[in-house]
């Protein structure tokens, strides 16, 4: 992908690619989800403004799609509907903590992840 470009106040062009890039996969996750099974339910994080998630069960399990649209890293805390027993990153192959309901974990600038809850 060539390098995108926007002009900030001050006039300095800045490289948005990156950015581009998270929110697309974001977007392609949400709608392949979408084609497994229509619904989902946005998971609000005001702690972390720049965090976008959405969580959905399929298949007895919880997948969460999440986002930072921002250029800071966020660490967030996402409250989780169901009880659930541990919790993983695709394609990373780590786990990632659940306490009391909560998902916590970092997410770098204009980065995303996909969570896999399962159940206890």
């Amino acid at each position: 992908m060539a390098a995108a470009t926007a002009e900030s106040p001050d006039g300095a062009q800045l490289d948005v690619t990156a950015g581009e890039e998270a929110t697309q996969r974001y977007r392609d996750g949400l709608l392949q989800m979408e084609m497994v099974e229509p619904g989902g339910q946005a998971l609000p994080c005001p702690e972390a403004p720049d965090l976008r998630a959405l969580g959905r069960e399929h298949d007895g399990r919880l997948y969460v799609f999440a986002v930072n649209i921002g250029e800071n890293p966020q660490m967030f805390r996402l409250e989780v509907p169901g009880k659930w027993g541990g919790a993983s990153v695709k394609g990373e192959r780590r786990a990632v903590r659940l306490h009391d309901g909560q998902l916590s974990d970092t997410l770098a600038p204009f980065a995303a992840h996909v969570y896999e809850l399962v159940k206890h």
